[in-house]
């Protein structure tokens, strides 16, 4: 909920006070886990490299299929979220000049999205199967496509912007699905001795994969300057997006 939040609160506070706010609670969080009490169970403990080794090995031998999905998790950061990320601020605040108020709402209504997509999961992949999941990410690419192609023909600005937004919003509430999905996926493969370790590594490939998208599609963005070149981007981005997609099917069997 904190995109969310942080969304509502862009509209009614100053950068300052957020900035106090934030810090205020982060001291609180800090507090929080100095004062918390984890039990210690006693297991054989491995050195650090020694861990890596062994779950490396399994990623790449016999649970290729748990080695894949953590490839398509990053694969999906560097695609799709990354672009979301850095191009919310530079299409709404750079190029079409959205007031704070109304950014304030854009963000707050991706952020619905993703809270709305992580509570409705479970519903979602019952209704669908699990093996239908790639249906979604391509539909909701395909947004991307009328999106680019709508900032190509197009000559309303709040049509293109109202594209976008719906494009976003539907993107981040498909792919969050899919992530739940993922790593729902992965907990199932692997055993719980190894659980932990498997998923720091399928964080860290996320995690990675998230600045290097950024950076790539601030490049980006940085050389297109007008809406038909942007739109090019998008389409670009929704073709790459369907082919992940369709290649991906087959790891939810």
């Amino acid at each position: 909920m904190a995109p969310m939040v942080a969304g509502v609160a862009y509209q009614v506070f100053s950068f300052t006070t957020i900035l106090l706010l934030s810090s205020l609670f982060f001291v609180i969080a800090i507090i929080s886990e100095i004062t918390l009490k984890i039990p210690m169970i006693d297991q054989e403990i491995k050195s650090s490299l020694a861990n890596l080794k062994n779950v490396l090995t399994f990623l790449v031998s016999t649970g290729k299929k748990t080695g894949k999905l953590a490839l398509l998790a990053g694969v999906i950061n560097f695609i799709v979220t990354a672009f979301v990320e850095v191009a919310v601020p530079v299409l709404f605040r750079l190029k079409y000049h959205v007031a704070s108020n109304i950014f304030g709402m854009i963000q707050a209504g991706l952020a619905f999205g993703i809270l709305l997509a992580a509570m409705l999961t479970p519903l979602i992949v019952k209704k669908i199967k699990l093996n239908n999941v790639y249906i979604l990410m391509m539909v909701s690419t395909g947004l991307l496509l009328i999106t680019g192609l709508a900032m190509l023909y197009l000559n309303s600005q709040l049509l293109i912007i109202s594209c976008i937004i719906l494009s976003f919003v539907l993107v981040q509430f498909v792919f969050t699905v899919v992530s739940i999905a993922i790593l729902s996926e992965i907990q199932g493969g692997v055993e719980p001795n190894m659980l932990g370790s498997v998923l720091a590594i399928v964080m860290l490939i996320s995690m990675v994969a998230l600045p290097l998208g950024e950076v790539f599609y601030g490049q980006v963005l940085a050389i297109v300057e007008n809406n038909q070149d942007e739109g090019i981007v998008f389409i670009a981005i929704s073709s790459v997006s369907m082919l992940v997609a369709w290649n991906s099917r087959k790891f939810f069997k």
